[in-house]
């Protein structure tokens, strides 16, 4: 029988993020303050792992196989958000692997799966919080929403004059939004790329 250390049963000498067994003789290391030396072989933490980096215990680690690569790695990622936790018992997962098992009551848990809503994998975040990207934007909305009432205009209204005005104005709001979307970074260092974007922008007319 494994030897139990009585200082494990005092109340509020634990931490739930420390549930692993040492790492040099697997002795249980559940409900010891943090820091604590190995009651079985007297290894400290320092001397067995880097005290910057919290350990999950093993048996609770979930792996595609030993074929999948991938599936390593994403094991072994850290995941950084400290909002996460399991939606079965409320147990703080913050510090551990983005894919693994819950060490307090074992559901799997898998965070790469979710993505913020916010987050774009087309339009880097940079460009988006830009006043530039941003005028652009709406821009377009309004020549779009001009060209739209102007086509109703025109179908029952014989002023020529003031629907074509209307419509060009619509027209070159909106390829003056296309300019400012496009980001100057699309250009590079060649003169011949932003000519092609100012190409592309007046061909909208």
């Amino acid at each position: 029988m494994t030897p139990v250390d009585p200082d494990q049963f005092r109340p509020g000498s634990g931490d739930h993020r420390q549930e692993t067994p040492c790492p040099s003789c697997g002795y249980d290391l559940r409900g010891l303050p943090v820091g604590t030396v190995c009651p079985e072989c007297g290894v400290g933490p320092a001397e067995a792992h880097d005290p910057h980096v919290e350990l999950l215990d093993p048996r609770f680690q979930r792996s595609s196989g030993a074929s999948d690569e991938a599936g390593r790695s994403r094991v072994s990622r850290p995941y950084r958000s400290a909002s996460r936790t399991c939606q079965s018992c409320g147990f703080d997962l913050s510090g551990g692997t983005s894919v693994g098992r819950c060490p307090e009551c074992g559901l799997d848990y898998d965070f790469q799966r979710e993505r913020s809503a916010a987050a774009s994998t087309l339009l880097p975040s940079s460009i988006a919080v830009t006043r530039r990207w941003r005028l652009g934007v709406i821009l377009c909305i309004v020549a779009m929403s001009g060209y739209i009432c102007l086509t109703g205009y025109g179908l029952f209204t014989s002023s020529l004059p003031i629907y074509e005005l209307g419509m060009l104005v619509a027209m070159a709001a909106w390829c003056a939004g296309c300019w400012l979307i496009l980001p100057d970074s699309l250009d590079g260092d060649s003169a011949v790329w932003r000519v092609v974007r100012l190409a592309a922008c007046g061909l909208q007319l």
